[in-house]
């Protein structure tokens, strides 16, 4: 248990520097995956954040998306319950790149204009 929660720790704190999500992707989603039952295991707020680092490691390792619910998990806690400026426009970006994928290009511009209006 203790090493569960100690890889928990290590990858939420992380991207926060960079590191992994940025430069190795695939390799973040991959850790990620290995967290068990996040939903589950995992507070709200730190759900949040597993959501928006997946969605965003996922995007970034080239995974096609149309189907992802994370981003909407991210989305919905960040635009209501932070004032994280970076994880909001995040949520707002990656939820709209979603959007886009699945040719919704209105709900995309939309998401994007909320983010604006978040500053």
């Amino acid at each position: 248990m203790y090493c569960v929660r100690f890889t928990v720790v290590f990858l939420l704190c992380l991207p926060a520097i960079g590191w992994p999500t940025m430069e190795h992707p695939d390799s973040a989603v991959r850790l990620l995956q290995g967290i068990p039952a996040p939903a589950k295991n995992l507070s709200r707020r730190n759900y949040a954040r597993y959501a928006l680092i997946s969605t965003q490691a996922r995007w970034l390792a080239g995974e096609n998306l149309t189907g992802d619910t994370l981003s909407d998990v991210a989305l919905a806690y960040y635009s209501t319950h932070t004032k994280d400026f970076v994880r909001v426009h995040k949520a707002y970006y990656y939820a709209a790149k979603i959007a886009d994928r699945r040719h919704q290009p209105e709900i995309a511009m939309s998401l994007l204009l909320n983010s604006r209006q978040a500053l």
